[in-house]
């Protein structure tokens, strides 16, 4: 065979070598016959084919020996390659070694000491952080190979998880979100479709609970899901209620504790609204409001005090409101009532309320409420007279001192029995205190329709960077004022007393006359007449909401009044009440 040819050639070039030495002085001439020298082309094969057996067989010899966990010197006999050979014939002739040199291309040999973890054959750099190993080819390779194979299967990885429908890659927290602009009967819908849209869509019809218009039987069923599956409980946002069980004193009914289980478990609801306060249902609860409605028309002073006192735990609320609570005149104030002026043992701790914004009760409570908490925004109930006790001045400088600048404020008048001089006085000291500040004003009207027209002509004069006046009103039950009919709107005919002073001004200098623009109706000409003089008193005006829904905007374009030598704003019509038939194009 080839390989012992080779192998057998090297051991006779060898031992000829020796004698050679042995006898120099003694030329043999047989010996060049029998042992020709090496041409320079044979000795570099023969390197090349030697130099490739010898790095072979010191990778296997390395990997035998790693396994084996012994590091010996390698068997002279098991294979006498060219590396095993040097070692035997170490002593012989240094000139021998010339024939076999090492090629210059494949790299260094590793040590048969070394022992290389199975990363280095594929990175190629050492672990202890010293210099980049030189890799050969075949390694180079399998590098790359296993880099390429690593990157199909985190392809393949990748196109696994997007099998099935494209619905299946939309998160839940998406679904939700769209889901909560379908309307609550689709919402059941979608719940049926598919097992990916139940969950989104039990979310959206859970997020908002209105229970003000159930009966009790549809409550306490209501409750008693809410108190016994908790992951529904935890996607309610918004909970309103007009039926709680009333806990006597010294013992709880089993509503009681269903309410507070069901109250515990909404631990994301941000919006509440009770029929009244209870601190036994909300004691345990971990819920974090940021809007508190209380509905009760009666509140003891006791029970406000406890409210104050939970409100304490409640750090976040911003919206606080009591649109129906009712307080006693002073007259008939007893021990259990809240009297019609803040109590001083009412607790008035800075901490408490801190981030509060938006304030809506009883004037009387403004005083003890507002000041040094940050409101924007104030909804005062007006339910008392100056013959009452009313103080105007006191309410409305008590909304000057909150720690921000009061910019909207709404007046009610909840009673007919609030007279227009008290109103007149309200309004007059809202423009005293708040003129420089307020830039909406809102009023809820139940007197007649000329008596609010009249007043707000001398206080506007006082609100010097008004934007927006809106007029609402508010329609009381007939057996609460069964002598007092409600006005008519200007709608069915002009009213007004100042129609003659101020219509005709208006239709010949702030209306264009011009060729087939049709006459506005009477009443469009008396809210004209009314947004002429009220622009005069207030130029910032740009907006105004008439009693009859009636919408008017300040356009870009202004009206030379003639004789005053100014330029009023000219009012466009925007929108026009329920009762009135599509819209018209402004005047």
């Amino acid at each position: 065979m080839s390989f012992l040819r080779i192998r057998h050639r090297l051991q006779w070039h060898s031992k000829d070598a020796g004698d050679r030495h042995e006898h120099a002085d003694a030329p043999n001439a047989s010996s060049s016959t029998h042992c020709p020298s090496p041409t320079p082309s044979s000795v570099a094969s023969r390197g090349r084919r030697v130099s490739a057996l010898s790095f072979i067989t010191s990778k296997l010899t390395a990997k035998s020996k790693h396994d084996r966990g012994v590091l010996a010197e390698p068997v002279e006999h098991s294979i006498n390659f060219a590396r095993s050979a040097s070692r035997v014939s170490s002593h012989s002739d240094s000139a021998s070694l010339d024939d076999i040199r090492m090629p210059v291309g494949l790299g260094r040999i590793a040590s048969l000491s070394e022992s290389k973890p199975a990363d280095d054959i594929f990175l190629g750099v050492a672990m202890n952080g010293g210099r980049q190993r030189t890799i050969s080819s075949p390694n180079l390779l399998n590098r790359h190979a296993f880099l390429c194979q690593s990157d199909l299967d985190a392809s393949n990885d990748s196109a696994r998880q997007k099998e099935g429908p494209p619905v299946t890659w939309l998160s839940t927290k998406l679904l939700t979100m769209v889901f909560s602009y379908v309307p609550r009967s689709d919402q059941i819908s979608l719940s049926f479709v598919c097992r990916i849209f139940l969950l989104p869509a039990q979310h959206a019809l859970y997020a908002t609970v209105d229970l003000q218009d159930l009966d009790c039987g549809c409550v306490e069923r209501c409750i008693d899901l809410v108190a016994s599956k908790r992951s529904l409980a935890s996607s309610i946002r918004s909970f309103a209620c007009s039926i709680l069980p009333c806990s006597q004193d010294g013992s709880l009914p089993f509503g009681v504790v269903t309410f507070a289980i069901a109250f515990n478990n909404m631990d994301h609801l941000s919006s509440l609204t009770l029929p009244h306060f209870d601190a036994h249902l909300l004691h345990h609860a971990t819920f974090r409001l940021k809007e508190l409605c209380i509905l009760s028309e009666t509140m003891p002073a006791k029970e406000l005090n406890a409210l104050l006192s939970w409100c304490a735990k409640q750090p976040d609320i911003t919206h606080l409101s009591f649109p129906g609570l009712l307080l006693s005149d002073p007259a008939h104030n007893s021990d259990e009532a809240i009297p019609s002026t803040a109590p001083s043992n009412l607790p008035r701790d800075p901490h408490v309320l801190r981030h509060l914004t938006h304030f809506n009760g009883p004037a009387q409570l403004v005083p003890m409420i507002v000041p040094g908490r940050p409101v924007v925004s104030a909804v005062l109930h007006v339910q008392t007279t100056l013959y009452d006790g009313l103080k105007p001045s006191a309410v409305l400088s008590a909304l000057t001192r909150s720690s921000a600048s009061l910019t909207h404020l709404t007046i009610k008048a909840t009673s007919v029995h609030v007279d227009a001089r008290t109103l007149e006085r309200v309004l007059m000291s809202a423009g005293t205190e708040l003129g420089s500040q307020l830039r909406v004003l809102e009023i809820e009207w139940v007197l007649e329709d000329e008596v609010l027209y009249k007043q707000l002509l001398s206080a506007l004069p006082r609100f010097r960077v008004l934007h927006s006046l809106r007029l609402t009103r508010r329609m009381l039950p007939v057996k609460s004022c069964p002598f007092l009919t409600p006005p008519t709107t200007p709608l069915h005919g002009p009213r007004s007393i100042l129609l003659p002073l101020f219509a005709g001004p208006v239709q010949d200098e702030c209306r264009p006359k011009t060729a087939g623009v049709p006459d506005i109706p009477p009443a469009r000409a008396q809210e004209r007449a009314h947004l002429s003089a009220w622009s005069r008193h207030c130029p910032t005006l740009s907006s105004v909401v008439f009693l009859s829904g009636a919408e008017w905007d300040c356009g870009r374009i202004s009206a030379y009044l003639g004789g005053s030598g100014l330029h009023a704003p000219a009012f466009r019509l925007v929108r026009l009440a329920q009762d009135d038939a599509g819209r018209i194009s402004p005047a």
